[in-house]
């Protein structure tokens, strides 16, 4: 690398024109970050109807319909090794380094290639070999049988293998790559990610219908904890909280099918369904709600409680390894059994009811968050190319 010039980023990312998850804000964080910085930057992705704005030269990748992997990793790792191919749209000798968004989609990669690092939010197959509700149908992706799970996680490690360095979202994921895929510590580095300061918004928008008005932000309902927090609502309900009303913003596939429980429990009037949102209309949401409750199983990391604490809202979160790295229970959240409707009854009781708490919760939260700065997370991340540079090229076959 020639030091007088600008480092030279490929990053690769499936979420990038779809900014409805965490990944696809991580991206474009992550790249209009690096740009900022003076990085020169390319982004690859599948093709979506709307590319965000940036400084940044994009490349659409193609992805494959026949393919059972979450997202479509697999398809995509075959797609980006036809790009870095000899003769491909991408020239490997103009990048310094390359960067996968999802460490998986390395799959495919070449020798001789610049170095490699990956992002790993999260291990899907090991919380699926590990937990009795990771099913295709509760996971909205294919892993319910054990073969397929074990082929998925030879798939899963050898990505894995491909890659120069690997940035890790918290330290239940660096102890899964270690324990899990037999990944060298000295591989992964540990990077919090970033959250941005919300946009000014102008007059204040009007509170969200419910007394109180709970938000649930996320597309994967079982996995995320929308099942218990369902239960949860049907009890209070017909008790101390006649009038509550969840409002969720995010889809699933097997949305029909939450609506049946909906139906059986008999608080389908109680939720409200906003579809899909981009980011910023979800970040309208935050405010507007009287707390925001997402009881998830998993332990990735967790942008929407960031979010959330900077708008000033309280936070109910899953008490699972990866989000105890964020949230104190009793501190700048409250932590529940994802799996205890009666749990979740009680934080939301708790909140909704006791004001010297839930000040307590905003505040704590609103320092919290702030310790999550973008600008750190880029530079950290620049930091760890640096060291895969200096490591030098892909080894691995």
């Amino acid at each position: 690398m020639n030091e007088g010039r600008a480092l030279r980023v490929c990053l690769f990312t499936q979420q990038f024109g779809s900014p409805f998850c965490e990944v696809g804000s991580y991206s474009l964080d992550l790249a209009r970050g690096l740009t900022e910085l003076g990085l020169s930057v390319t982004v690859v992705s599948p093709r979506a109807t709307k590319i965000p704005e940036g400084n940044f030269r994009h490349v659409v990748a193609t992805q494959g319909r026949l393919d059972s992997s979450p997202g479509g990793w697999v398809n995509l790792g075959i797609s980006y090794r036809n790009l870095l191919r000899k003769g491909g749209e991408l020239d490997p000798d103009q990048f310094d380094v390359l960067h996968f968004a999802d460490a998986r989609e390395a799959l495919c990669l070449p020798k001789g290639l610049p170095p490699a690092v990956g992002t790993v939010q999260k291990s899907t197959v090991l919380e699926h070999r590990g937990h009795p509700l990771y099913s295709s149908r509760r996971q909205s992706v294919s892993l319910s049988r054990p073969t397929s799970s074990h082929f998925a996680r030879s798939l899963e490690s050898r990505s894995y293998n491909r890659l120069t360095r690997i940035i890790s979202g918290s330290s239940c994921v660096t102890r899964a790559l270690e324990t899990g895929f037999a990944v060298p510590r000295r591989k992964i580095h540990g990077v919090d990610f970033g959250v941005s300061a919300p946009e000014e918004m102008g007059q204040p928008l009007p509170l969200l219908e419910g007394d109180p008005s709970i938000l649930f932000v996320g597309s994967n309902y079982y996995s995320l904890g929308l099942p218990a927090l369902v239960r949860a609502v049907a009890s209070l309900s017909r008790g101390p909280l006649p009038h509550i009303a969840v409002h969720v913003a995010g889809d699933d596939r097997n949305r029909e099918e939450f609506l049946k429980l909906l139906r059986l429990v008999g608080v389908g009037d109680r939720f409200h369904f906003h579809g899909k949102l981009d980011r910023r209309r979800v970040r309208e949401l935050y405010p507007r709600a009287e707390m925001t409750c997402v009881p998830s199983l998993t332990g990735k990391f967790g942008l929407v409680y960031l979010e959330s604490m900077l708008a000033g809202t309280p936070v109910i979160a899953g008490n699972v390894e990866g989000i105890r790295e964020i949230i104190k229970d009793q501190h700048n959240g409250l932590l529940v059994d994802p799996e205890c409707p009666e749990e979740v009854a009680a934080a939301v009781l708790d909140i909704h009811e006791f004001s010297d708490l839930r000040l307590s919760l905003v505040a704590r939260g609103r320092a919290t968050a702030a310790r999550f700065g973008l600008t750190r997370m880029v530079e950290e991340t620049v930091g760890v190319y640096r060291k895969a540079i200096r490591q030098g090229c892909l080894v691995s076959s």
